[in-house]
């Protein structure tokens, strides 16, 4: 062999061991990062044994002798398994993500700092009652003591070069406030429709605050009134977790639940079925599924849990069961502020008052200075949005700037310990500002339903509108009281639903404000009322089901337009469809087609990239019912479209695209880890899955909720869904 032969084969084999090495090495830190699930562990702070046993599917069980111990014990377990996401949670929460992301998030950071998480949690932790503060403190002590028992990280901070801080009590409460605001953010229109009347004028961004519809129902039955390198690494990260500066790690964003009495069901049991929509892309997924037994309260609680919080959010006790679904009713008020020329004073019905300015500094990693800014606050709140070329300016003030987050934890963790309706009703009305409708039912056979969240008192109503900040006129005057809350217990034709729909009209002495869907709720009072008895088994299906009953309203759309149009065969089958969004369904695809298309055509020209907004039934009610301004493409400055030209034009991009494909081709979904972006590690630890076919839309219990993929026009991806399932009959709790 000659020599550079023996050379190559020297370096060859080196290279090849180097490699092996670092597989080595890298699987012994991932195995060293996994969480111990058999043996004893020792901690001096635990006041008794605790015990932790795992079912066949993994579910870990709690028993503890104290609370101390038993939340203690949680927060170990979440350290355990979702350190990172916990980690990422209250970075977002407090405004923290660029000190680990860097710039690319920093926008991210500004926004929550200003609207305050941060703030209120520094100033409830110190009003915190003794009891509440020693249940946080034990959940925190459970966290810190896994990370400092633990032999390795999880991988993500290794890749991302960053240590753990130990969790506090402060932490627990951001988190806390941040959760329940995201509840409402994510249906208010608030926001949207006060940057587009800024872009088209208040009156014509004003007729895209559709009133529900007349043809939707309600959720308390009308036959109830109310009643009782590194960084281009960590920018690649950044970018995977905030893809247009969404915010991951929220626990609600729609749902369904329903419940059923005794004399409906099989069992002759009351049962209630939940399935809680969220991000369906990331893994890990948002819940923690676990089961929580204190022998000292004689607490039996099972259900699922917000990693970074110590509350069984939705499950059972063994006599009551509950769960919840994002309500839409408006809790902000966005004012339109007058601000002096120096931006230090700002108009108020009393004169021009001095703006409170906090100085604020957010790290940013990479960089060795602090970015610096100002938050500014008026009486109403800090300002969010500021339109420089208008000179223009809106604060914000939101229910959960007003409500008492310690009332708000107790009420979290009484919730493990409700029993009867009257005291549900009490705790889910003091879960700060989470905007929710909550079901319940019980082992007695009671079924109920409250709407929790804090319904301000409006002397004027906004219409989802910027209002004026320096007149009283749009100033809240307090919250309703709870019998003026939405509510219905034990109604007389058995069973009760909830799928972001409105809660009520008839029975309210106000008008009840916010932004309500008018879909799935079809489906689920066409299914309740079906049959005279429903089984489990029944409850499972309806969760699977992917009819989509609101579609079929626009058959007499897209039919008339098919014939029209010469395609009398496909608007025969059109006309037959079913509604099954069914990955094979070609009437599926053509449905989805033609209202994103009419969408696009309609909206694009004034609102650009806003058009997005524009849901499914809004879109309709202007298709039939106008301004009909809105179909004229304003680019086009010699033409004036009508609505049956853009009708039409959708109609025909539509065949064009859908041709002889399915939904399936059309929607897909992808699950996958945020650091699934780097190549090797996504690899080695299967960290993406995907893309699937995907069935189901927004108006179909088995929900999909989907947008247009911006890097292939006309196809899209599944992004919300159910996060977690869940079916309870009394008849057997266990099962």
């Amino acid at each position: 062999m000659s020599t550079s032969k023996r050379i190559f084969t020297i370096l060859g084999g080196l290279a090849l061991l180097i490699i092996i090495a670092a597989g080595i090495s890298i699987y012994v830190v991932l195995q060293n990062s996994l969480p111990q699930q058999e043996g004893e562990l020792h901690f001096a702070s635990l006041n008794h044994k605790v015990e932790i046993t795992f079912d066949a599917k993994d579910i870990p069980q709690i028993w503890a002798q104290d609370e101390h111990d038993g939340y203690f014990a949680m927060g170990y377990l979440h350290a355990s398994e979702r350190l990172f996401q916990m980690d990422m949670t209250r970075r977002v929460a407090q405004g923290r993500l660029a000190d680990l992301l860097g710039p690319t998030v920093l926008n991210i950071d500004i926004h929550q700092r200003t609207v305050g998480h941060d703030r209120i949690a520094r100033q409830f932790v110190s009003k915190l009652s003794p009891e509440n503060r020693a249940r946080l403190q034990a959940y925190a002590d459970g966290i810190n003591s896994y990370v400092k028992t633990c032999d390795a990280l999880p991988f993500e901070f290794q890749l991302l070069q960053k240590k753990f801080t130990p969790w506090t009590v402060y932490d627990c409460v951001s988190v806390f406030s941040f959760q329940t605001w995201f509840s409402d953010y994510l249906m208010s229109p608030d926001a949207f429709l006060t940057k587009v009347s800024d872009k088209i004028g208040y009156e014509k961004a004003r007729s895209l605050n559709i009133p529900y519809p007349k043809w939707a129902p309600f959720c308390t039955p009308p036959d109830v009134a109310a009643q009782t390198n590194a960084s281009s690494f960590r920018e690649m990260v950044a970018k995977a977790l905030f893809a247009d500066q969404d915010l991951p790690f929220r626990m609600a964003n729609s749902s369904n639940s329903w419940v059923v009495a005794p004399f409906k069901s099989k069992s002759g049991k009351a049962m209630l079925a939940s399935d809680p929509h969220l991000e369906t892309t990331r893994l890990p997924q948002f819940w923690y599924y676990l089961g929580l037994h204190i022998k000292e309260t004689n607490a039996h609680v099972l259900g699922i849990t917000t990693p970074g919080l110590p509350f069984v959010t939705m499950g059972h006790n063994t006599q009551a069961a509950w769960a919840f679904t994002v309500s839409g009713v408006d809790v902000n008020e966005y004012y339109h502020e007058k601000i002096n020329a120096d931006s230090s004073l700002y108009l108020s019905p009393e004169g021009w008052k001095p703006l409170t300015v906090i100085p604020q500094e957010i790290h940013v990693s990479g960089q060795e200075k602090p970015y610096r800014f100002d938050i500014r606050l008026t009486e109403h709140g800090p300002l969010v949005f500021e339109n420089d070329s208008l000179q223009k300016h809106y604060s914000l003030h939101w229910a959960g700037y007003d409500v008492d987050l310690n009332a708000s934890c107790s009420a979290g963790f009484h919730l493990a310990y409700t029993t009867n309706f009257e005291d549900f009703r009490h705790d889910v009305t003091r879960f700060g500002a989470l905007d929710a409708n909550w079901t319940y039912a019980d082992v007695k056979g009671n079924i109920g339903y409250q709407l929790g969240t804090p319904v301000a008192i409006r002397p004027a109503d906004s219409g989802n509108m910027p209002v004026p900040g320096w007149t009283h006129e749009y100033d809240w005057k307090g919250f309703r009281s709870l019998d003026e809350t939405p509510h219905a217990y034990n109604p007389p034709r058995g069973w009760l639903a909830t799928c972001n729909n409105k809660q009520d009209d008839a029975h309210l002495s106000y008008k009840l404000i916010g932004n309500f869907a008018s879909d799935r709720i079809l489906r689920i009072n066409q299914l309740l009322s079906s049959k005279e008895k429903f089984s489990v088994q029944d409850m499972y299906d309806f969760q699977m089901d992917i009819t989509d009953a609101y579609l079929l309203r626009w058959k007499d759309i897209i039919v008339p337009l098919l014939k029209q149009t010469g395609h009398d065969s496909l608007s025969a089958a059109v006309q037959n469809w079913n509604g099954k969004m069914s990955t094979d369904s070609h009437e599926a695809a053509l449905f989805s087609q033609f209202i994103n298309r009419l969408r696009h055509l309609t909206f694009d020209d004034e609102l650009g990239a806003q058009s997005s907004h524009i849901g499914r039934s809004d879109l309709e009610a202007v298709y039939r019912h106008g301004p009909a301004e809105w179909f004229d493409d304003i680019r086009t400055k010699d033409v004036q479209e009508t609505r049956d030209t853009i009708a039409l034009r959708a109609l025909k991009q539509t065949i064009e695209i859908s041709g002889k494909k399915t939904w399936g081709d059309f929607q897909t979904l992808t699950m996958q880890h945020p650091l699934a972006v780097v190549p090797g590690v996504s690899t080695l630890l299967h960290l993406k899955h995907g893309p699937f076919p995907w069935a189901g839309s927004a108006g179909t219990l088995n929900a999909s909720f989907f947008f247009e993929d911006p890097k292939q026009p006309n196809h899209f991806l599944s992004t919300v869904g159910p996060s977690w399932r869940f079916v309870i009959d009394f008849n057997d709790v266990n099962a």
